[in-house]
């Protein structure tokens, strides 16, 4: 009795070490991919080579252009010892592409935690709703920048009309047709045409066109946003010969600089490093405040 009690247990061990191997056999092979997670990404770099190995001498499958989207599903380290990453995509025919780009030229984009600080400074502020999303995602990729709303008290409506008058804002005569305005004395509809102004190359641009690019929700991306940096001079972060070294070799130099906040009829904030102001001027460049802070002043237009 006491030998058939042990023979049935080696014979149960026996039959589950069986089923474990024909468990494992065919599932095997797809443990590697189910192990992955797959991540969206995009393209940061002006041409990226997608090349059919892990490495710079695998021969090149195509190439992408920046902010294309692909889907990373794997990773390996090349013969170079760099991270590469296997993606797929699909191409201009809607086939799916697969190869692999080194790791320093795909970006990833980032998750948006609820931050309470952050989401009562955009209330405070004044942010619109439909400013935030995209507000949120800047501080998610980077959690130092601050944004300050400034509010311009000019009616929306009156600013595009205003703008949009003939001959106030011009594009170039090669523009798309939507670009270009069609109202009277801006379009000649007896020959088909655009009518000329400061030149010939230039034309009333359309309302619509006008639009978009007053808007700044279309231009709060990593990229665009600069263009609302604050650019006012504080002496407690700035200095002369600093902003000499800038400007160097560049027309700007020789120059000189208003260090005189007081014209400006507003007052500066220790905290933000931006005037409550809104004839202080911003555009690209950099205005770093305490810590490493780009201060955006964010124009807010009364809609």
């Amino acid at each position: 009795m006491r030998k058939y009690k042990k023979a049935g247990r080696m014979a149960a061990i026996l039959a589950s070490i069986l089923v474990i191997d024909s468990f494992v056999g065919p599932i095997s092979p797809y443990i590697d991919t189910y192990a992955y997670t797959n991540k969206s990404a995009t393209v940061n770099a002006s041409t990226l080579n997608v090349r059919s190995g892990p490495g710079t001498s695998y021969s090149i499958v195509t190439k992408l252009t920046n902010g294309a989207a692909v889907t990373v599903v794997n990773e390996k380290n090349g013969s170079d010892g760099a991270l590469w990453y296997e993606i797929r995509f699909n191409n201009s025919n809607g086939q799916t592409v697969s190869g692999y780009v080194t790791k320093s030229y795909l970006k990833f984009a980032a998750v948006y935690t609820s931050n309470a600080d952050f989401e009562s400074r955009l209330s405070a502020q004044g942010f619109p709703e439909s400013y935030k999303a995209r507000l949120r995602a800047l501080h998610a990729q980077y959690p130092n920048w601050v944004f300050t709303a400034q509010k311009t008290n000019i009616d929306w409506n009156t600013a595009v009309k205003e703008e949009s008058l003939v001959g106030k804002t011009l594009v170039h005569t090669n523009s798309m047709s939507s670009w270009k305005s069609t109202e009277t004395g801006a379009y000649d509809w007896n020959n088909s045409t655009w009518v000329g102004f400061d030149g010939s190359s230039w034309v009333t641009a359309s309302e619509d066109i006008v639009k978009y690019y007053m808007d700044p929700r279309n231009f709060l991306d990593e990229t665009n946003v600069f263009q609302f940096l604050t650019h006012t001079y504080d002496s407690n972060k700035h200095t002369m010969e600093g902003l000499n070294t800038m400007v160097k070799g560049t027309f700007l130099s020789g120059g000189t600089v208003n260090t005189d906040t007081s014209q400006s009829g507003g007052t500066t904030s220790p905290e933000s490093g931006t005037s409550n102001n809104s004839g202080n001027s911003s555009g690209p460049g950099a205005n770093i405040g305490p810590g490493g802070k780009p201060k955006h002043r964010v124009l807010l237009p009364a809609m």
